[in-house]
């Protein structure tokens, strides 16, 4: 690439290159979650009802309620690692004055297949 960027061209034969490329940077994301140590804790006390249906079994059944809560601390993230990224270059054209101007057709794009041509 030429250092000179503002620069003024005098000649008599204008050209125009153009090329469609499709650049593309690979991404791999690996998540984790890690849990840390588990904690429960009881509120009030427990609570045991009674449940008629078994003695017609002929055994006891009852029920036994505890409120508790508990807490599983987690850790969310993920790994990233961004490869080297790539180029796909489609077909260089190159148009120049005195060459008759030609419309564009599929065929000059297709590399590029979700380019559309009018």
């Amino acid at each position: 690439m030429s250092d000179n960027v503002n620069t003024t061209h005098s000649g008599s034969c204008p050209t125009v290159a153009s090329q469609v490329a499709t650049i593309s940077q690979p991404v791999e994301i690996r998540p984790f979650a890690i849990t840390g140590p588990v904690t429960v804790e009881c509120f009030g006390r427990p609570v045991v009802t009674e449940d008629g249906r078994c003695e017609r079994r002929g055994h006891c059944c009852f029920t036994i309620s505890q409120r508790i809560r508990v807490e599983i601390p987690v850790v969310f993230g993920a790994n990233v690692e961004i490869g080297k990224d790539r180029v796909e270059c489609g077909r260089p054209r190159v148009e120049f004055e005195g060459e008759p101007h030609r419309p564009r057709d599929k065929q000059d794009f297709e590399d590029v297949p979700e380019y559309e041509t009018q």
